[in-house]
């Protein structure tokens, strides 16, 4: 099968999971990923806001303030490059050309890419080796690459959304993560 192909499976795949197994699902996510010591150790935590069908991260971000870490979302610019922002409960959001929520412009607070702690990344398909197809503009692969050495970056999804016992299509431009976290396990990978 193609990326795309892997795409189309994954998109329908999530989107005939109730509401409420996204919400159970959501909730055994935040649960399994925030007592991992990879999350424990860190301050500084870039995540992002759920999107569409895509793996509910609004009680991971609630557990990341009751924790006291600092919560960083992405802004994706036009050059297919992406910052990170700060953001807090107050922080006014805005709603993308791509249907996505960002913090409004007059509210960013970048963030030095090297106070990142923990990366939280989105996919749409995800493989036990750590291999990853996104939504295809490639946003978080050129970022990903640039983040200090040693942070973890780890996978999200629904794990109807890993791919067992094959390797999906991946570019060279493609950096495979070390774990991925679904609501029913946590996938440590060879990458």
């Amino acid at each position: 099968m193609t990326a795309q192909d892997y795409r189309d499976q994954m998109t329908k795949a999530r989107k005939a999971l109730s509401q409420e197994e996204r919400d159970l699902a959501g909730k055994a996510f935040a649960a399994r990923l925030s007592a991992m010591p990879e999350w424990l150790r860190a301050d500084t935590v870039a995540l992002f806001l759920s999107f569409g069908s895509e793996l509910k991260t609004q009680d991971l971000i609630e557990t990341a303030f009751a924790e006291g870490k600092r919560v960083l979302l992405p802004i994706c610019q036009k050059n297919y490059q992406m910052i990170f922002s700060v953001y807090r409960p107050s922080t006014p959001l805005i709603t993308t050309g791509l249907g996505l929520e960002e913090i409004a412009p007059e509210a960013i607070e970048e963030v030095p890419i090297e106070e990142i702690d923990f990366c939280l990344v989105p996919g749409l398909v995800f493989d036990e080796t750590g291999g990853r197809i996104g939504y295809g503009a490639g946003f978080y692969d050129r970022f990903l690459p640039r983040l200090k050495e040693g942070t973890p970056i780890i996978g999200a999804g629904y794990d109807c959304q890993v791919v067992k016992g094959e390797k999906i299509p991946q570019q060279d431009t493609d950096m495979p993560l070390s774990i991925i976290v679904t609501e029913k396990a946590t996938y440590h990978t060879q990458a």
